[in-house]
């Protein structure tokens, strides 16, 4: 039997977000024995490409779990868990019914890797086992080692919805601060990590006249950037996976929970600020405390890191024993069980716009028609 397996994978693909490439070329490169096809469409049948899905990284959970279509394998590979505190997930969580149709579906899963403690927190609050391997962007590792003692990376830029909903604010005291470096002998970078944010970047690299890295949408070119940089300043959740990944220590700009919960499982909590927090001055503060501490955190860094490496390792081990051992008729759908799922999903597709109907057909027969069928 080969062991070139396809496997539905299952992320945020397609927006031109450097996060969410490198979450992509982790996978690829952690499950080289096997292909991942990218599932990038909400109703698109997958579970015809691959009885195997894979949700890798991202914050997806739970309300990707409203439009994912069950497999008979299905996995979840160091995604965040979104917390109903952050006023910006609201709309997720509105509908109680709704939500207990996704955590029902959650319970589908063979292995569930989250990203941090808060995420596994969250799950367990609903009886959802789950363990924490880091984010899968830790995995990846860069070629140069040489560090510039002078240059700072700084990646500001989100989707606007954030702690405080002033992302203006938080520019221009990021600029500030950029501002202070430049004073101090330092030469801060502007780094982007989604298409989005670069004319906004841009703009304020050239009124503030801080470099610019232009190579961001390259995953390699940006960690190797990353690792010769003595410390990082971070908005977006994968600048500082990126950090992490390339030894160099970060203070994290907090703009939504996720964040935090990645700060957390590196042991870099002590250097987070939320976002309706920061100032020039509070950010000054934990960079000039950060310098203090420099060595001993880059080796917390160096190890948690590294611990995480072996954790990944070990989960896809698990993960590719499962799919080996997997029975070969499994592989070849026939035509009845496919037309059978087809209705089935299309049935599910339309209940969805009635709630009360739409959790009691989760519970009473879908559930058991997919585990039956898929």
């Amino acid at each position: 039997m080969s062991n070139k397996r396809r496997i539905n994978y299952v992320g945020w693909l397609g927006h031109e977000n450097l996060g969410d490439e490198a979450l992509f070329k982790a996978a690829q490169d952690l499950f080289s024995s096997h292909q991942l096809i990218p599932v990038n469409t909400e109703w698109e049948d997958h579970s015809l490409i691959s009885p195997v899905t894979l949700v890798g990284g991202s914050t997806g959970v739970p309300e990707w779990f409203e439009w994912l279509r069950p497999t008979k394998y299905n996995y979840i590979f160091g995604a965040g868990v979104k917390d109903p505190s952050f006023y910006g997930y609201d709309y997720i969580f509105r509908e109680r019914l709704k939500v207990a149709v996704m955590l029902d579906r959650l319970r589908l899963f063979r292995r569930i890797g989250v990203r941090g403690n808060i995420s596994k927190a969250l799950l367990a609050k609903h009886g959802i086992a789950s363990e924490v391997i880091g984010d899968p962007v830790l995995s990846l590792k860069p070629t140069n080692l040489n560090k510039d003692e002078a240059r700072i990376a700084v990646c500001i830029g989100s989707d606007g919805i954030l702690w405080g909903m002033d992302e203006g604010r938080l520019f221009r005291e990021i600029a500030k601060v950029c501002q202070r470096l430049k004073k101090e002998g330092y030469e801060p970078v502007l780094i982007p990590f989604w298409r989005e944010n670069v004319a906004v970047v841009e703009k304020m690299a050239l009124k503030e006249k801080i470099d610019f890295f232009d190579k961001w949408f390259d995953v390699n070119s940006t960690l190797n950037f990353i690792a010769s940089c003595k410390i990082l300043i971070g908005q977006k959740l994968h600048s500082l996976a990126f950090s992490a990944a390339a030894g160099t220590p970060f203070i994290c700009l907090e703009y939504q929970p996720k964040c935090y919960d990645f700060a957390q499982s590196v042991g870099f909590e002590k250097y987070t600020i939320r976002t309706d927090r920061a100032t020039e001055g509070r950010i000054t503060q934990l960079f000039t405390d950060l310098l203090k501490n420099y060595e001993e955190m880059q080796r917390e860094l160096a190890g948690r890191v590294e611990t995480y490496r072996e954790k990944q390792r070990n989960f896809v081990f698990r993960i590719c024993r499962d799919i080996e051992m997997s029975p070969d008729i499994l592989w070849h759908c026939p035509p009845i069980q496919r037309r059978i799922k087809k209705i089935l999903w299309n049935a599910d597709i339309k209940l969805r716009r009635k709630t009360t109907l739409w959790y009691a057909w989760n519970r009473l027969f879908f559930l058991r028609m997919m585990q039956n069928c898929i």
